[in-house]
């Protein structure tokens, strides 16, 4: 897992996901309960919804990435 801060994004949290070779990065959180190298669960709390960097609002700005971290694909088919 990553974490960090970029202009953009605000605070962020890039998930790797080995068993579907697939990256997810959650964007613009006003806190992170989760920290860089940490290994994270289905269903634990890794951040609270904010709006950091270039937003206009409080939401969640979610992106899929498949096999490596640079294509990001519409989200809807891994929900």
């Amino acid at each position: 897992m990553k974490a960090g801060g970029y202009r953009s994004f605000g605070r962020y949290i890039v998930i790797y996901h080995p068993s579907e070779d697939v990256y997810s990065l959650y964007a613009h959180m006003s806190e992170r309960y989760a920290t860089r190298g940490q290994e994270v669960k289905r269903g634990q709390i890794i951040g609270k919804v904010g709006s950091t960097g270039n937003s206009t609002g409080n939401h969640l700005h979610l992106e899929i990435h498949p096999g490596s971290y640079r294509n990001p694909v519409n989200p809807r088919r891994y929900f």
